[in-house]
């Protein structure tokens, strides 16, 4: 049996409309949660609630350690505050699968944990592709 290590895997960034080939050396914890939007279906003959899966939403975060020299950290909060989209590739590093796609940065914190380096807390979430199919 094969076990993919999350050690390995990498998240990408770069210019929207474009591949993300930029790896983000200082990425710590990353998660990807996919959720299905549900439209209830029920009816009084079938006793049970009943739905149909309708929009798919993504919710992508992953925390940067805090690095004032690290040009892409402030690619991306500046990205933030600019309100612009970027090209993100999260990735298992043994086969490259993993989502590709333009996405907004929704959300940023700032941590600073008594026990840990200051990091940062992004949240992104897809947007229109720009110049790409996906």
């Amino acid at each position: 049996m094969s076990v993919l290590m999350s050690l390995d895997a990498k998240l990408q960034i770069g210019t929207a409309g474009s591949q993300a080939a930029t790896v983000l050396n200082t990425v710590g914890d990353v998660e990807v949660d996919l959720t299905f939007g549900e439209a209830k279906v029920s009816s009084r003959s079938s006793g049970w609630e009943l739905v149909k899966l309708t929009l798919l939403s993504a919710e992508f975060t992953f925390t940067v350690q805090d690095d004032p020299t690290d040009a892409n950290l402030q690619m991306l909060i500046a990205a933030v505050i600019g309100r612009t989209p970027i090209a993100v590739w999260i990735r298992d590093s043994a086969t490259g699968h993993g989502p590709d796609l333009d996405v907004v940065l929704t959300k940023i914190k700032r941590s600073e944990k008594l026990d840990g380096a200051i990091g940062y807390d992004f949240t992104i979430k897809p947007t229109f592709k720009i110049g790409r199919a996906h």
